[in-house]
């Protein structure tokens, strides 16, 4: 059997394809690194979480995230997608650990280890990526697939 190789329009094909994969949020993923007291404090999802939530046909959480000074953080009733899954679901959780500002890329992000999951001891790391070059920043959770543009995002409350 005679393998052809791929014709220019597939490679072209192929390259459009791969070039458009983009995160839509991601022209908001801070580059300029934000300090802890920019990000400590108390933070509720925002609106537009909020009706992506809706769409999914699951009711308003009280979910809230709280960075502490002492690098500890808590993050209470949030629905289960917060940690990348594809599809949010009535299913609430909370978890606990220890946050530091990262680098991923060229975007900043709150580094997250979560000791506590359930009530269960866990040794599980995530990012939340920052968006806005300056406060009022917020923690944006990516849901499912980053092209699908769907997010947790939390607004910050509360200035300690």
């Amino acid at each position: 059997m005679k393998h052809r190789a791929a014709g220019p329009i597939a490679v072209l094909l192929l390259a459009v394809s791969i070039a458009c994969q983009y995160d839509p949020f991601a022209h908001e993923f801070t580059s300029v690194k934000p300090t802890d007291d920019e990000l400590i404090g108390q933070y509720e999802l925002d609106d537009e979480s909020i009706e992506m939530l809706r769409h999914h046909d699951v009711p308003r959480p009280s979910s809230r995230v709280v960075l502490q000074r002492d690098g500890q953080f808590a993050i209470n009733d949030v629905p289960t997608c917060w940690r990348e899954a594809f599809e949010c679901s009535l299913d609430l959780e909370s978890a606990s650990g220890t946050w530091q500002v990262g680098k991923e890329n060229e975007w900043w992000v709150v580094r997250l280890r979560l000791t506590n999951i359930r009530r269960k001891a866990s040794d599980y790391g995530m990012v939340a990526y920052v968006r806005g070059d300056r406060p009022p920043r917020l923690l944006h959770f990516t849901v499912g697939d980053p092209d699908a543009g769907q997010a947790l995002a939390f607004r910050r409350l509360h200035i300690p």
